[in-house]
């Protein structure tokens, strides 16, 4: 922050005041700058457009940071030439940031974090020649990060974290970016990603001191996956931004973390499970199966309205659909911060959601918090096997005399009832990052029976999981997936 010297600051209060329109008239100031965490609130336009009609304005620093100010961000902002640090942060702004703040050439420091600025980055932002740090970070703002970003040759630091920016990074967003040494790039959405388009001989013209990593890289690691991270890059950004697009399939990206994590004993992430997913579903030849990607089934079990995902999924057309679920839980504020993966199936036959758990009970909470979101919108069921309210109360974990869990028999007919609930005994994981694998295996074992075993005749897939799913796919699984990475580069 710049010395403050010769300028008007308001006291430290503790109670709320209003910003006071008569104060932009003054003039011959350096500063402005409230105390912090003084509440003032109102609109913050009046005021700016009183101090670029001064003639005779010097103002360099106006700080309004951690207050209650809303509205939209005035074009007169872009009148007070001499600005070198503006900072807003921490207040209640919405809307686009003006085209006009382009013109304060002489601005060093751009700090508008932690607002409600809903649109795209105005082009104009490439003009700000001298800026050294830029943060732009949690607000809504959507689209693309500009091109012209890349001709702010000063920036030291810069932050865009927890935004829903999409699409393409290429060379030409970092060509002056000469003295870059922090980066945040670190998104807010779990359906919106960045996509980086580069050369494989490219070479950063910076090296980066500081980035911010996002949950995917301490996952990988086994770190607390609900925590952001400040890791010490030491090499070249080329090394950790190259890995970000490893392989693309029916519009899933992985990255080479994905394939690290694969590589090694690590925790799977949705990316991975939504991949295989999209796999299975292309070699399913029945359309009557439905493998539904992880962050829909986090989206099905979280809002409040789902209509829209309801028509697009068609459940009730569906005799087969498969979610995995994780344990995030939006309510607590915990978006992408689940820790564990288990499987519900619904299978129109049975008239049953059936969840497989490979630590027996850990997601048994999230699996019917989505039974119930959804289970009136399957359609109407007429049952023609034993009822499967017998089934879960009484042969879901009955044991044959070799430990093997015993098929119930489809035998009777029941009249037309809702889906019930399963928790059926599955097999249990060695260790506590291996649950998407179990997902994934237990998945691709429902299909094949489903395509290949099943044949209509009313049969269950629960024997085929205890000879065919055991601790041999916490190896086996991340094989198989590199395996079809591999090949399927290959064929591109």
């Amino acid at each position: 922050m710049l010395n403050q010297t010769e300028g008007f600051s308001f006291p430290r209060l503790n109670s709320r005041l209003s910003l006071p329109k008569s104060l932009g008239s003054r003039s011959g100031n350096n500063f402005f700058s409230p105390a912090k965490g003084n509440y003032i609130t109102g609109s913050i336009a009046e005021f700016v457009n009183g101090l670029s009609e001064c003639t005779n304005s010097s103002i360099e620093v106006l700080d309004f940071s951690s207050n209650e100010l809303c509205g939209n961000l005035p074009d007169s902002l872009g009148h007070l030439k001499n600005l070198r640090c503006l900072d807003l942060s921490h207040n209640s702004f919405w809307g686009s940031i003006p085209a006009s703040i382009g013109s304060l050439w002489s601005l060093i420091e751009l700090d508008l974090s932690y607002n409600g600025m809903n649109e795209t980055i105005p082009a104009s932002i490439g003009s700000l020649w001298s800026l050294i740090e830029l943060d732009l970070s949690y607000n809504g703002m959507t689209g693309s990060v500009l091109k012209s970003m890349g001709q702010l040759s000063e920036l030291v630091q810069l932050d865009l974290s927890g935004n829903q920016w999409e699409g393409i990074i290429s060379e030409a967003h970092f060509a002056n970016l000469t003295r870059l040494e922090w980066l945040d790039l670190s998104l807010r959405s779990l359906t919106k990603s960045l996509v980086l388009d580069v050369r494989s001989e490219w070479i950063p013209p910076f090296r980066l001191n500081l980035m911010q990593e996002d949950t995917k890289l301490a996952k990988a690691r086994g770190d607390d996956l609900g925590k952001d991270r400040v890791m010490d890059i030491g090499l070249s950004f080329a090394s950790f931004w190259l890995e970000l697009e490893s392989f693309r399939y029916k519009g899933v990206v992985l990255r080479r973390s994905d394939l690290d994590i694969l590589r090694n004993p690590c925790y799977v992430d949705d990316d991975i499970i939504n991949f295989y997913f999209n796999y299975l579903s292309s070699f399913c030849c029945s359309q009557d199966i439905l493998l539904v990607p992880p962050a829909v089934s986090c989206c099905l079990a979280n809002d409040e309205d789902l209509n829209d995902h309801m028509e697009h999924l068609k459940l009730s057309g569906k005799k087969l659909v498969i979610f995995s679920i994780n344990n995030c839980d939006f309510s607590c504020g915990e978006e992408g911060g689940g820790t564990h993966w288990s499987l519900l199936a619904y299978y129109r036959d049975m008239n049953a959601f059936v969840h497989h758990d490979s630590m027996e009970g850990t997601n048994r909470w999230v699996a019917e918090k989505l039974y119930e979101a959804i289970k009136g919108s399957v359609g109407a069921v007429s049952v023609t096997s034993a009822s499967a309210s017998k089934l879960s109360s009484k042969g879901r974990n009955k044991k044959n005399k070799k430990g093997s869990v015993a098929a119930a028999k489809f035998t009777v007919a029941a009249p037309t009832s809702a889906p019930c609930f399963i928790e059926h005994h599955t097999p249990q994981q060695l260790n506590g990052y291996d649950c998407g694998l179990y997902v994934m295996a237990i998945a691709k074992l429902i299909c094949e029976w489903y395509e290949n075993e099943c044949k209509g005749k009313g049969d269950q897939w629960f024997s085929a999981l205890e000879e065919r799913v055991n601790s041999s796919v916490e190896v086996s699984m991340r094989t198989e997936i590199l395996s079809l990475i591999q090949e399927m580069r290959n064929g591109n």
